[in-house]
């Protein structure tokens, strides 16, 4: 092949097919020819537009009548591009004849740039999802090390606390008529201080087994309003020394739910006892059963102090402080609120809470009609 038939296939190709900017004005500075690319990268035929409706920015200014384009010198000129932003192309413009041609390549510096960092924040990014991984697997096993420490500790204080409130109830039931009121009170203290202490082992071994992932559910179709009434009477006791007056509002006929039996009362107790021991002497604490679309709402809803707004967040926290406290002084964990979310939440319910301070708190539960 000649030189000039090589010269002329390689210029009909960059013409044609070339990633290229290739443009040609006219003395006007209107667009004469245009590469193949070039039509592409421009949205269609670019012939007849003006040299400012194809350029964004030239050095030196676009007005085509008082421009004299540096011949055969390398300039970034901003390309208008169609519903895009302006596109950077390496330009060298020159005279041929009455026209002026654009011969342009892409600016890939900015681009390689943007490779470059997109390499290293890749390298960086998988630097810190192993060290992520790895602080997880010591996250997990120290976790599984406290969750067994707190199951052995627990299960091994239950025993001896429980010795201690059977003789302290003992010493109390027995007591001799001469007996002091200082005395009586010291045994007292020693019974109901030993109850706490057995009910937080009890639910720190409830906790241990829940976040240890062994929260076993036995679900069966439960008579939830039968469930709740039986609850509300082993809390009367409760309620009658505080002239609280329990009240349980329920639909006449209500569909089995598949709930836990055993675990649905433990989440009632919690809640019953923790309104009774909440609210004042001569208030009510009511029940409320309810169907919604298909699923079962139960309302526990009390009299007590309620709970600061910016306090809610924490409910269901262990050892959160609500900042209220039991009319009797009562000290609490927050453990059983934990213990509630997470056995409703385990029957693919939810736990929602209306609080407000001197206005009560209402804890509303729902679970689900069917079995998931």
């Amino acid at each position: 092949m000649r030189s000039t038939e090589f010269d002329t296939e390689i210029a009909e190709y960059a013409k044609a097919r070339a990633p290229l900017l290739l443009l040609a004005f006219d003395g006007g500075g209107r667009v004469e020819q245009a590469g193949g690319h070039t039509v592409e990268l421009l949205g269609g035929d670019p012939v007849g537009k003006t040299f400012d409706e194809v350029f964004a920015r030239v050095p030196g200014g676009r007005n085509f009548a008082e421009w004299r384009p540096p011949d055969g010198e390398e300039r970034n000129i901003d390309v208008r591009l169609p519903s895009r932003l302006p596109q950077t192309w390496k330009t060298v413009f020159r005279k041929s004849g009455d026209s002026v041609l654009a011969i342009g390549r892409r600016d890939t510096s900015e681009i390689e740039g943007l490779e470059q960092n997109l390499l290293t924040l890749n390298a960086e990014l998988s630097n810190r999802s192993r060290e992520l991984h790895k602080s997880n697997a010591e996250l997990e096993r120290l976790n599984t090390l406290k969750n067994r420490f707190l199951g052995i500790a627990a299960h091994d204080l239950r025993t001896p606390l429980g010795i201690i409130m059977a003789y302290s109830e003992l010493l109390e039931d027995e007591a001799s008529p001469g007996m002091d009121t200082e005395h009586r009170e010291f045994i007292s203290t020693i019974r109901s201080s030993s109850q706490f202490m057995l009910n937080l082992v009890d639910d720190l071994l409830d906790v241990a087994t829940i976040e240890s992932g062994k929260l076993s559910l036995q679900r069966e179709p439960s008579d939830l309003p039968a469930l709740i009434a039986h609850n509300l009477s082993l809390n009367q006791v409760l309620a009658a020394r505080k002239n609280i007056r329990l009240t349980f509002e329920a639909p006449t006929v209500f569909p089995p739910v598949p709930v836990d039996p055993v675990k649905f009362e433990q989440v009632m107790n919690n809640l019953i006892g923790n309104a009774v021991k909440y609210s004042g002497e001569g208030t009510a604490t009511t029940v409320r059963l309810a169907r919604r679309g298909d699923r079962a709402v139960v309302s526990v809803s009390d009299e007590g102090p309620g709970i600061p707004a910016n306090k809610i967040d924490l409910i269901g926290q262990p050892f959160a402080r609500l900042g209220t406290r039991a009319p009797g002084g009562e000290p609490g964990t927050g453990l059983g609120l934990l213990i509630v979310r997470k056995i409703v939440e385990g029957h693919g319910g939810n736990l929602r809470v209306d609080t407000a301070v001197k206005r009560g708190t209402t804890f509303i539960l729902e679970f689900p009609l069917a079995e998931h």
